[in-house]
């Protein structure tokens, strides 16, 4: 159950983590949201040591799709990072961020089956990927690819997963990653 709703606690919108545009979510996509007051004042990270998932909550912040609690990435003041749960589903949602036992009101979003966003080099969601080329550096126009390598590219949005993707799961380090 959601506590009341908090007056300082407002969320103004929720974005795709790779373009940052505004739009529809899809199960599994990174997400950040915008607001005022849906986390602490010093930016609070998630480290994932040791653990198999991630947690869903951070500094006393949570965030809630139809009530599901998302795993968490990042959390500030004005600026919080989640994972769309995959259970999210249909053609909308409401998402609640809770801070500290208070909570905004619902913000609606809309739900796709997926909606895909490539992380850029400058995290802007404009301009040149961020890829790393298959001996691990970073593409560039000074560093491309050779010809007949592997290009690796970083999304999210892409939906739900063949087997069903599990909320918090880290993916796996491709076989070629140097460790």
């Amino acid at each position: 159950m959601l506590a009341p709703v908090g007056p300082d606690v407002s969320i103004g919108a929720v974005t795709n983590a790779a373009s940052n545009l505004a739009g529809s979510l899809s199960p599994g996509q990174i997400v950040v949201l915008y607001g005022t007051g849906i986390g602490p004042p010093q930016l609070a990270l998630y480290y994932l040591y040791d653990r198999p998932l991630v947690d869903v909550s951070l500094a006393d912040t949570r965030v809630l799709f139809n009530g599901t609690p998302a795993p968490m990435i990042y959390a500030w003041a004005t600026q919080v990072a989640a994972i769309v749960p995959y259970s999210v589903t249909g053609g909308n949602a409401q998402v609640h961020v809770e801070y500290q036992g208070q909570t905004s009101d619902p913000f609606p979003v809309r739900v796709a089956a997926s909606a895909p966003g490539v992380f850029t080099l400058d995290f802007t969601g404009r301009g040149q990927a961020a890829a790393l080329n298959q001996d691990g550096s970073i593409n560039t126009a000074v560093n491309p690819a050779p010809a007949g390598s592997i290009v690796s590219l970083f999304a999210t949005g892409e939906g739900q997963t063949s087997p069903a993707g599990v909320d918090g799961k880290p993916a796996a380090r491709p076989a070629w990653w140097r460790a």
